[in-house]
């Protein structure tokens, strides 16, 4: 993912909250995905267009990661999440 990536959430989903944990719905694939605590969090965050440093700012600020750990953690998830087309990575 390159540094200056936008980060920002699909069009294309819908959201509940079950319990602590946030269910999205991908309306084009009818694909359910439970978030937990941290990935809701990137969740709201990637509300609007966000960079993997401005996200990992507000993370490493919440939760006790180091930056590191976080930035490779975050681009996994993202990752995971674009294959999903929950998330969309656009270049700025």
């Amino acid at each position: 993912m390159q540094e200056d990536a936008l980060i920002s959430r699909s069009n294309n989903m819908m959201e509940t909250h079950f319990n602590d944990e946030l269910i999205a719905l991908n309306m084009e694939t009818s694909r359910f995905h439970m978030f937990n605590t941290v990935a809701q969090r990137i969740w709201e965050i990637a509300k609007t267009p966000v960079t993997l440093q401005q996200l990992c700012d507000d993370l490493c600020a919440e939760f006790q990661v180091d930056r590191v750990t976080c930035e490779k953690d975050v681009a996994e998830l993202i990752d995971y999440l674009v294959n999903e087309r929950v998330i969309v990575v656009s270049n700025s």
